[in-house]
């Protein structure tokens, strides 16, 4: 069962609702965060908070998306 995974922001993939009404991943890439800031790296910041209100057993999440732009490493 995935707990937090209803708020504005996440956007599901690979999840579906049980007859009960909980959501449980389906496999694979399961949710995305999303969020917006004036700045990359507040917007970075929001995303990952909203990722850390997610509980999910045996879940992983890759803690490098945006960093090299964020670092001034990519230009746009």
């Amino acid at each position: 069962m995935i707990i937090g995974a209803e708020r504005s922001g996440i956007i599901h993939a690979g999840t579906r609702r049980r007859e009960d009404g909980a959501i449980v991943s389906s496999g694979g890439r399961v949710l995305s965060a999303t969020a917006v800031a004036p700045t990359l790296d507040a917007a970075r910041a929001r995303a990952y908070a909203l990722i850390g209100g997610v509980e999910l057993a045996g879940g992983q999440f890759r803690t490098d998306i945006a960093l090299r732009a964020a670092r001034g490493q990519v230009r746009l």
